[in-house]
């Protein structure tokens, strides 16, 4: 490197990065549709080599930056891929930064929102709704509609959701149409509308033009309508669906919501014991990604379950670590299950009793929670 540096051609290091930001436009094209393995591999195959372009534009051509940034916006969020939403945090921190800042915001956002960073997610999402590239204002509407979700504003979600399913409208993109759709049927699940939610499904994208992710997605959405209608048999298919397709495209984010979901459903069905088990792989999984908004939906979950397995302290003192105001609240069907899951421990041990296992767990991180359900369930028979 000593000898050949003095004399390396300066212009390699942007053509490279040229390169490979065209390459990986042309990968998030062909992730957006029926060939997405193929678009999924090049980009695992780039990835050194599109952290270096990511580095050298962000020193010598912001534009560059902002356009490498956009085209890895979808994959980075499904596959749960942190590096670029930290290129975009730098990108945002330069006070040189020359060019429009929505692209970098937006990878921040959807990145804030799976972090439980919710007031972040949305100041960083509601400007890059309104930019030029549909790929980035589909992205933040695709934020916002989660937020919503997360934090039990429906209508929030709804009306993101459809803005979402406009851009797909106007753009022809299948993907866009996809999520903004999901985002209308699980927020009327969620509402206990069903009729709506129903109806809303019956009116999806059926071509050829669909990514295997949007058509995991779809499974999984249907999953919840079916176990919210009381068909858990259906419901289970779904989600299996989902599952296999989603690993398929190594999409960690449906991946990791369909299985919790799953084993809802095993449980419901009555199989609580290996329901619990099986839930050391998601949590292990979540604190790998640090995904802590699903890690915390999967915790609440895993407590209601512990508790109809009779192992009410554990889940009381998880129950204390995943209460307000240090998480996001919990709303609807989650919070009824766990008013629930805890009057159901008083009604054993004692209202005292458990007032003073929540009481330990308050305070606690939600990092603790995680090790403390995953040391929890890998010990011997759930000792």
């Amino acid at each position: 490197r000593a000898v050949v540096a003095p004399r390396r051609d300066p212009t390699v290091d942007e053509r490279h990065a040229r390169h490979v930001a065209d390459a990986v436009d042309a990968a998030d094209r062909r992730l957006r549709g029926p060939d997405e393995r193929s678009g999924v591999e090049r980009i695992v195959a780039l990835e050194a080599e599109i952290g270096a372009a990511h580095r050298w534009a962000r020193r010598h051509d912001h534009a560059l930056a902002a356009r490498l940034t956009a085209s890895l916006l979808h994959y980075s969020h499904e596959r749960l891929w942190s590096e670029p939403p930290a290129w975009a945090r730098a990108a945002l921190a330069d006070p040189q930064l020359a060019v429009d800042p929505r692209p970098f915001a937006a990878a921040v956002a959807a990145d804030a929102s799976n972090h439980d960073d919710i007031d972040v997610a949305i100041e960083l999402a509601k400007p890059a709704t309104e930019s030029d590239d549909p790929r980035v204002a589909a992205s933040a509407h695709d934020t916002i509609a989660n937020v919503g979700m997360y934090t039990g504003d429906l209508a929030l979600c709804i009306e993101h959701g459809a803005a979402q399913t406009r851009l797909g409208e106007q753009f022809g993109a299948s993907t866009m149409r996809t999520f903004g759709l999901m985002s209308d049927v699980l927020a009327h699940v969620y509402a206990g509308d069903l009729v709506a939610a129903r109806r809303s499904f019956e009116a999806r994208t059926t071509d050829r033009t669909l990514s295997v992710t949007c058509e995991a997605w779809l499974a999984y959405g249907e999953g919840e309508l079916l176990a919210a209608e009381g068909d858990d048999p259906s419901a289970l298919d779904r989600f299996g669906r989902a599952v296999a397709l989603g690993t398929s495209v190594d999409n960690s984010f449906v991946v990791g919501v369909a299985q919790v979901a799953e084993l809802e459903a095993r449980a419901r069905a009555g199989d609580i014991a290996e329901a619990i088990h099986a839930f050391e792989s998601v949590l292990v999984r979540h604190r790998r990604t640090h995904d802590i908004t699903h890690a915390i939906t999967a915790l609440r979950n895993l407590i209601v379950l512990l508790v109809r397995d009779g192992r009410d302290e554990p889940a009381m003192r998880l129950l204390g670590a995943l209460s307000e105001p240090d998480v996001k609240a919990t709303y609807g069907a989650e919070s009824a299950k766990l008013g629930g899951a805890r009057s159901a421990a008083e009604a054993r041990r004692g209202s005292e009793q458990v007032a003073g296992w929540v009481a330990e767990g308050r305070g606690r991180t939600t990092t603790w929670a995680l090790d403390f359900a995953i040391e929890l369930l890998a010990a011997p028979s759930g000792a």
